[in-house]
């Protein structure tokens, strides 16, 4: 996740859930000093990139904890695609004629008639998330799937870095300008 926030300016809060693609993750943002959540339930979108329709269908039955499937067909299936079966997305490890090896095992059980079709999910999820109150705060993504959870910490500044540098570039500008401007007759060489 992203550790500064400017105040009151919606900045992108991402975190990366590996393997774990069609997850419901919640932001929540707690302030440890007054002890409340200024915000709550908040929810992130799991990105999606295009990809090429694939159209297959399981051919066996499987049960909860395998992690290989058999389908009618693989098209152009490639190693790394992820693909959704039942009510799951799955990433492809392998492809061995018409077996699909997953990245991880099924979640539940097929019957050997599920469509199997190539998904864009990637597992990485996101938000647009505005603070309006500066100061240091947790951050808590729960997801209601997988029941994976992510902890961080961000900080909320009223300037970004380049604004408070810029600031103190021109702090020291004008303190150059009024100590070479001194009429005292002493002058300093900065």
């Amino acid at each position: 996740m992203r550790g500064l926030l400017i105040k009151n300016k919606a900045e992108k809060v991402s975190l990366s859930a590996y393997n774990y693609y069609g997850a419901d993750f919640k932001l929540n943002v707690f302030d440890q000093d007054t002890n409340t959540y200024i915000s709550q339930n908040l929810p992130m979108v799991e990105g999606v990139e295009p990809v090429t329709a694939y159209s297959g269908a399981c051919t066996e039955s499987r049960t909860k904890g395998q992690e290989v499937i058999t389908v009618d067909n693989v098209g152009d299936l490639e190693k790394s695609d992820r693909i959704h079966v039942k009510n799951y997305v799955y990433g492809v490890a392998e492809i061995s004629g018409n077996d699909i090896t997953l990245s991880k095992a099924l979640l539940e059980d097929l019957v050997g008639n599920e469509t199997v079709t190539r998904v864009g999910n990637m597992g990485v999820y996101s938000l647009d998330l505005a603070v309006a109150t500066e100061g240091t705060f947790l951050i808590q993504a729960k997801d209601s799937v997988f029941g994976l959870r992510h902890s961080d910490a961000i900080t909320v500044s009223p300037k970004s870095i380049v604004e408070m540098i810029d600031d103190l570039g021109t702090e020291i500008e004008e303190n150059q300008t009024l100590i070479a401007t001194s009429t005292n007759g002493w002058k300093v060489l900065v």
